[in-house]
């Protein structure tokens, strides 16, 4: 990785930074929530986070896909309630 590489991803992680501050000021995700709330229900049961052991790195990507399915489902206009474990 050379200079600019380092330089353009510092860009790129700032402008997460602006929009994840965005979010939190304007409390978008709650917005969300509760223009969904009427919607039609989309349920996903998951175990708890760690039944297979001790957590590890590997853990990481199942947790990935989770996250993935519920905000896609949110997304497409479902109620999607968020309760870990």
């Amino acid at each position: 990785m050379d200079l600019q590489d380092s330089k353009e991803k510092s860009k790129i992680a700032q402008a997460e930074e602006a929009v994840l501050a965005q979010w939190e000021k304007e409390d978008i995700l709650a917005k969300v929530l509760k223009a969904r709330a009427k919607g039609k229900r989309f349920v996903f049961y998951e175990g708890p986070p760690t039944a297979n052991g001790m957590p590890h790195p590997g853990h990481v990507l199942g947790r990935t896909f989770k996250d993935l399915f519920v905000r896609y489902k949110t997304m497409q206009g479902y109620s999607v309630s968020r309760r870990a474990g």
